[in-house]
């Protein structure tokens, strides 16, 4: 049976440094927005580029310019990195090495993107990603025909 904490036993141990992970070991940009997936740190700058940062050695794998302006929150799968701009413009990443596999130009049939800062998150369903774009629009691609 576990007897509850006692002033003298916290229920957690505090790092010795006041942060938990390994710190990062190149400094990201101001601006630059956070992402964690499937184990990998993603940065994403308004201008469309793209980091790769490992989270236990705070090391930068690779950097790229996916041609996304404002991307919103990156996808990975298996084999890729996905990123999409609010008007919907899409590109591909190999999640290894960062280079652009394939884009998707961005839609012009919703009518204005609204006061949105970067691209809504992507769903990916089997191998049809859906793409959020404009105010209430979506389309779908299949990743196997990128």
């Amino acid at each position: 049976m576990r007897r509850p904490p006692t002033a003298r036993s916290p229920p957690w141990t505090p790092p010795p440094t006041g942060c938990s992970g390994s710190p990062l070991a190149r400094p990201q940009p101001a601006g630059a927005a956070v992402h964690l997936a499937r184990g990998t740190v993603y940065f994403t700058l308004g201008n469309g580029s793209v980091r790769a940062v490992s989270p236990r050695t705070g090391r930068q794998t690779w950097e790229s310019n996916s041609s996304v302006e404002f991307p919103g929150p990156p996808l990975a799968s298996a084999t890729h990195v996905y990123v999409a701009s609010p008007n919907g413009r899409l590109a591909a990443l190999d999640r290894r090495t960062g280079r652009v596999d394939a884009t998707r130009p961005g839609r012009n049939d919703a009518g204005p993107t609204g006061m949105a800062d970067s691209g809504a998150p992507l769903l990916l369903v089997g191998d049809a990603l859906y793409v959020p774009y404009g105010t209430r629009c979506v389309y779908s691609v299949d990743v196997r025909r990128l």
